[in-house]
């Protein structure tokens, strides 16, 4: 988008008595490839494009998308948040509730490999990881493998002048195996997945991965219930971690706070939990899949101790959140 069409947008929410507005436009360009079963079942490809508007009118905030960039869709879509904001709301002073904040017009991006379809291996994963998922059993009835590639191109706009974009890649492979014995059917898995491009299935173990969700899935063939009762429970790394994020880490958002509903309100200083344990969020971890070079609001990303042995330090927030509580942003 040119930064006149952006000005005027951003001009009319202001004049509409915004505090605060923001663009944020989005195309993403996926893909995908299905081999279930020795076939290949899909072979997809799409583009999604969209444009945001946030509005903040003291603490109320009002959001509305649309697909289409000319300046009289933007214009219209703005004008009726405008009319649509509920009156008698609390003000909220935003002012500088900010720990880090990208410069105008920065471009943050991570390094992504051109695409080479002469390098491109999803068709040999799929097939590999299949041939190795039935090797490891007799009782291997079933395997699908997958492999999904996307990249996000973002940029955004707000009154306060910030103007910065990103690509945003990810690669994941995943392969779901069906163990069957005497009629009875078991599932194991194995979904990797990093922040690069397709580059990463030439780095990825691919027979280790199939080995390990068929391995699972004839295990659990001869698995015991477990026992009921109660009893100490080890959260382990993977999968615990989507555990705990439910559990705690959506109670540690300020948006939790502002709407009453976290046990963790009020406490920051206190003891939460036990003393061996240390919780943040990190988006900063070279190629993880949750790594951003920024957030959605244009903030580099950085890394938030949460919990530091067992003592609640601070919450997640966005910039009303970090207003309104008073917490950095």
């Amino acid at each position: 988008m040119d930064n006149f069409r952006v000005a005027r947008i951003l001009d009319l929410a202001r004049g509409r008595g915004a505090d605060f507005a923001e663009l944020f436009v989005e195309e993403t360009r996926f893909s995908s490839l299905v081999l279930r079963d020795r076939k290949i079942e899909s072979a997809t490809a799409g583009t999604e494009f969209g444009i945001g508007v946030r509005m903040i009118f003291g603490a109320q905030v009002l959001y509305g998308h649309t697909s289409r960039e000319d300046e009289e869709a933007l214009a219209k879509l703005v004008l009726d948040l405008a009319a649509a904001r509920p009156r008698g709301g609390m003000d909220l002073d935003l002012g500088e509730a900010v720990s880090g904040r990208a410069a105008h017009g920065q471009k943050l991006s991570h390094m992504v490999q051109p695409f080479d379809p002469a390098k491109d291996g999803r068709l040999d994963a799929v097939r590999l990881a299949d041939e190795t998922a039935r090797s490891v059993s007799s009782k291997v009835a079933q395997v699908s493998s997958t492999v999904l590639h996307k990249n996000s191109r973002i940029a955004i706009f707000n009154s306060e002048g910030l103007d910065v974009s990103d690509d945003r890649t990810w690669t994941r492979m995943t392969v779901s195996v069906i163990a069957e014995d005497g009629g009875q059917r078991q599932s194991g898995s194995e979904a990797p997945g990093q922040r690069r491009g397709l580059e990463y299935l030439e780095s990825l173990d691919v027979r280790k991965l199939s080995t390990l969700a068929a391995d699972r899935a004839v295990r659990m063939l001869s698995a015991k219930p477990a026992p009921a009762g109660e009893m100490p429970v080890l959260i382990g790394n993977g999968f615990g971690g989507v555990i705990f994020h439910e559990a705690c880490g959506h109670p540690l958002e300020t948006e939790a706070l502002r709407r009453k509903a976290t046990p963790f309100a009020g406490r920051i200083g206190e003891v939460v939990a036990h003393s061996c344990l240390t919780a943040l969020d990190d988006g900063t971890i070279p190629d993880a899949w949750g790594t951003l070079a920024m957030d959605d609001e244009g903030s580099p990303t950085q890394k938030t101790v949460l919990i530091e042995n067992g003592i609640l330090k601070t919450f997640l927030s966005d910039r009303v959140g970090a207003a309104e509580c008073g917490v950095p942003r």
